[in-house]
């Protein structure tokens, strides 16, 4: 996509008025089509990792609740964050 970005701003310069945005969609189109280049390369690895993140998600919230109990009967150190509420 770097190697085409000269050519994609050609076109942007080539169309310049918004009434012309579909023609230059087209140009930008038939650039990506003759330079062998899919425009939705860039999601494949965004959706390979969106299953992982949304389990860690589901996950750390959970772990952090199971950190509360305590099998041997002792107390949890509790931990308190400070908040802006607590500078004024």
């Amino acid at each position: 996509m770097q190697v085409l970005k000269p050519m994609v701003e050609e076109l942007g310069k080539k169309f310049p008025k918004k009434e012309d945005a579909m023609k230059k969609q087209q140009a930008t189109m038939d650039l990506y089509k003759r330079a062998g280049v899919n425009p939705m390369g860039g999601c494949l690895p965004m959706l390979l990792q969106m299953p992982i993140l949304f389990a860690m998600f589901r996950f750390f919230p959970v772990s952090i609740e199971l950190r509360r109990h305590t099998s041997s009967g002792h107390r949890p150190v509790n931990i308190r964050f400070n908040t802006a509420s607590s500078f004024s």
